[in-house]
């Protein structure tokens, strides 16, 4: 991949507020690195990198599509597929995670880090090195040890924690205030996406990562 000012290392930031944004571009911003686009909105961060891919993008977690974390960091690799992902986030959640456990990003830094473990990630992720916080593969055997319930949205792992406590549909319906079917619904693609067929199964993948955790 080209880049500019004699072979310095083109960076792409992407952060929803723009001071932290243009902060994070400034303590970058060094020799033998080159921000050459700040991002707040994720349309204008793919316009930028299907037109001009950088060599990294630096993107916060809270950018990353809820409903699909990986659409995104997807979308990023379809449009520029020699650039390297950076993910910014605030702890070894479980989207984050999945993410570089996945091969989806090629570096995970926390918020925590110091500005000198911040710039020195960028580097050696340019440079086709992975970079992840201590900690990381603690994380990555919890992920796997409850990996099938992490198939599940939020309101689908609301309902199973109901259903291991024996609540019938319209207890749950109630508890949650939303409709039976709907929780029939919630209950069916539950069951669907653990692989089991029955609450008692359920009940005993949840009572299991539980153990686990």
């Amino acid at each position: 991949m080209d880049t500019a000012r004699g072979g310095a290392v083109e960076v792409a930031v992407a952060h929803p507020q723009r001071l932290i944004a243009e902060g994070l571009a400034c303590v970058v911003d060094i020799d033998g690195i080159n921000v050459h686009a700040v991002h707040l909105e994720v349309d204008e961060l793919l316009d930028d990198v299907g037109g001009h891919p950088p060599d990294v993008v630096v993107l916060d977690l809270s950018l990353v599509t809820p409903a699909n974390p990986k659409l995104l960091l997807a979308d990023i690799r379809a449009v520029a597929p020699g650039t390297r992902i950076i993910l910014l986030a605030d702890d070894l959640d479980r989207a984050s995670v999945r993410a570089a456990h996945d091969g989806e990003i090629d570096g995970l830094i926390l918020e925590s880090s110091s500005i000198a473990e911040f710039v020195a990630a960028v580097r050696q992720v340019a440079a086709g090195q992975a970079v992840f916080p201590k900690g990381f593969l603690g994380a990555v055997h919890r992920a796997d040890a409850g990996e099938r319930t992490w198939r599940l949205s939020g309101r689908q792992r609301e309902v199973l924690d109901l259903l291991a406590e024996g609540l019938p549909n319209e207890s749950i319906a109630q508890r949650l205030f939303i409709s039976t079917n709907t929780v029939r619904f919630h209950v069916r693609e539950i069951y669907h996406r653990l692989g089991v067929h029955n609450r008692v199964q359920a009940a005993r993948i949840l009572e299991e990562q539980r153990h686990r955790s």
